[in-house]
C-alpha cells in the first residue's frame, strides 16, 4: 500500500505548469493548456471548472445517531418477564444498528471528498499562485477558490487580446533590418514577431500580385483558351469577341459541321452460329459437313478469302519475263516456278540422315515409310501411285510399323500402324494424322 502511494505522488510530482503567464497575456494559451493538463493529472480538472465544494458539517442532525435501547426492569418481574423484557430490546436494536452503521459510512464519505476538495483546490491555488508574474498576484489575491482565480485570469486576457493583437502587429510593422546588428538578428527577431502574430490569431499569408484588369490564368482557362482556337482554326474563324452579334457566325459555322445523329438505326437480327460437323470428303471438323466442305465444293469459298489466297499464292511463287534478257521479242516467254529449287529437293531425298527421321502430317490421309526394316507385317503390292507435294512415287508394299517411343519417366511404350505404305524412294518416313483422327485419337 505504501508503495503504490509512492507511486502516485511521484507521478503527480512530475505535473507541473512551467510556464509563467506572462502581464500582456502573450503565452496565455500555452499557460492555460498547462494548468488544464495538471489539473487533470491531479483529479482536480471538476475543480478548476467551477465544481461546488461537498456540503460537510459533523454536528448535522442527518449524521446524528439512533441510541440503541436498553430494557427496563423492576424488583418484581418474574424470570420470565425479564427475559422477555431483554428480547425486546435486542429485537430494536437489530434493525437500528444497521441504520446507525449506514449514517457513520454516509458522513466518512462526505467527509472524504470535503477533504479530498478542500486538498486539490488548494494545490490548483498555489500552482497558479506560483505560475504568473508578480504583477498579477493582486488581482487574484482575493479569490477564494482556484475556480475564482482562473475565471479573473480567463477575462483579464481576453479583455487584452485585441490590444495583444495590436501591439503584435506594430512590433512586425516597425522591424528593420538597419535596427539589428546582424542578418541572424533580424531573422530571429521576424520569426518571433510572426510567432507573435500566430498567438493572437494572425496569420500571414504571401499573395503574388496580379496586373489590374487581367483575369487569373488557370489551368482549366488556358486548356479551354487553346481548345477554341484550335477549333475556330479548323473552321477558318478567327476568335469570336465578348459582342454576341460577332460571334454568331463562328457559332452557326461550328454547329453547321456537327453531325446529326439518326434516331432509326437499322438492326440486323442476331442469328446463332451453326454447329460443326465431320466432314467424310476431307476428314475436318466444319460448318455443314461435306455439303459445306470448300475442297469438294471450291465455290462456296467465300470471294474475301479467295483474294486472300490468290495474293499469298502470289507471294510464294516468281514471275521472270524472259524477253527481258534477250532482244528478239519472238523468243521471249513468261515461266512459272517455285522459290524451292530441285537441286535442294534432290539433295534431301539422297540425305541418309532426312530419310531416317519421322514427319507428322496434318494434311496426308496415310502412313508412308520408306525403311522395310520397320514393318513387321508386310504385304507386296504393285500398281498404288502415292502423291506428294513434290511429286509423285511407287508403293511396292504395306504393312503393319511398330515404333518405340520413350516417355518423360524413362519408361519405353510400343505403338503400331497399321496400313502403312512401303515407299523406297520417300524422302522421309511420313506419320499422318487422318487415320488417328478418323479413330478418334
Amino acid at each position: 500500500m505504501t508503495t503504490n502511494n509512492n507511486q502516485a505522488s511521484s507521478t503527480t510530482s512530475k505535473t507541473t505548469v512551467s510556464v509563467t503567464l506572462r502581464a500582456d497575456g502573450k503565452n496565455w494559451k500555452d499557460w492555460i493548456k498547462q494548468l488544464t493538463n495538471y489539473a487533470a493529472a491531479e483529479g482536480a480538472f471538476r475543480v478548476l471548472d467551477g465544481a461546488a465544494c461537498p456540503d460537510f458539517d459533523d454536528s448535522a442532525k442527518k449524521y446524528k445517531q439512533m441510541d440503541l435501547l436498553s430494557p427496563v426492569l423492576s424488583d418484581g418481574m418474574t424470570r420470565e418477564q425479564v427475559h422477555a423484557a431483554w428480547s425486546t430490546a435486542e429485537d430494536t436494536n437489530k434493525l437500528l444498528r444497521p441504520f446507525n452503521d449506514d449514517l457513520r459510512r454516509r458522513k466518512e464519505d462526505d467527509q472524504r471528498a470535503h477533504d479530498q476538495w478542500v486538498s486539490r483546490d488548494a494545490r490548483l491555488q498555489n500552482t497558479i499562485l506560483s505560475s504568473i508574474v508578480s504583477s498579477l498576484v493582486p488581482q487574484v489575491r482575493n479569490c477564494t477558490t482556484a475556480s475564482d482565480m482562473h475565471k479573473v485570469l480567463k477575462e483579464l486576457n481576453n479583455s487584452t487580446d485585441y490590444a495583444n493583437a495590436a501591439a503584435a502587429w506594430t512590433a512586425f510593422i516597425d522591424l528593420r533590418a538597419d535596427s539589428c546588428k546582424s542578418v541572424r538578428e533580424y531573422i530571429g527577431k521576424l520569426r518571433e514577431n510572426i510567432n507573435d502574430l500566430a498567438v493572437v490569431g494572425i496569420h500571414i499569408a504571401w499573395k503574388k500580385p496580379q496586373t489590374t484588369g487581367e483575369p487569373v490564368k488557370t489551368f482549366t482557362t488556358v486548356s479551354k483558351e487553346k481548345e477554341e482556337k484550335r477549333v475556330l482554326q479548323r473552321l477558318g474563324q478567327q476568335k469570336p469577341n465578348n459582342n454576341k452579334s460577332q460571334s454568331t457566325p463562328a457559332t452557326a459555322a461550328v454547329t453547321a459541321t456537327l453531325p446529326t445523329r439518326t434516331t432509326n438505326l437499322p438492326t440486323t437480327p442476331w442469328t446463332p452460329r451453326q454447329p460443326k460437323i465431320l466432314c467424310t470428303h476431307c476428314e475436318k471438323e466444319h460448318i455443314g459437313g461435306i455439303a459445306g466442305c470448300w475442297k469438294l465444293y471450291p465455290n462456296l469459298i467465300p470471294e474475301n478469302m479467295r483474294q486472300q489466297r490468290a495474293a499469298s499464292a502470289k507471294a510464294n511463287i516468281s514471275l521472270t519475263d524472259a524477253s527481258a534478257k534477250g532482244n528478239n521479242a519472238d523468243n521471249s516467254f513468261t515461266g512459272i516456278f517455285t522459290t524451292i529449287s530441285p537441286t535442294l529437293i534432290a539433295k534431301a531425298v539422297n540425305n541418309a540422315n532426312y530419310k531416317k527421321r519421322y514427319c507428322y502430317n496434318t494434311a496426308a490421309n496415310c502412313h508412308v515409310f520408306n525403311d522395310q526394316t520397320k514393318f513387321i507385317t508386310y504385304i507386296p503390292i504393285q500398281g498404288n501411285d502415292v502423291k506428294g507435294s513434290t511429286g509423285s512415287t511407287v508403293a511396292v508394299g504395306e504393312g503393319t510399323v511398330c515404333l518405340r517411343i520413350v516417355k518423360s519417366d524413362g519408361t519405353t511404350h510400343n505403338i503400331h500402324l497399321a496400313h502403312v505404305l512401303h515407299c523406297p524412294d520417300f524422302a522421309t518416313n511420313v506419320i499422318s494424322q487422318a487415320p488417328f483422327k478418323r479413330k478418334g485419337a
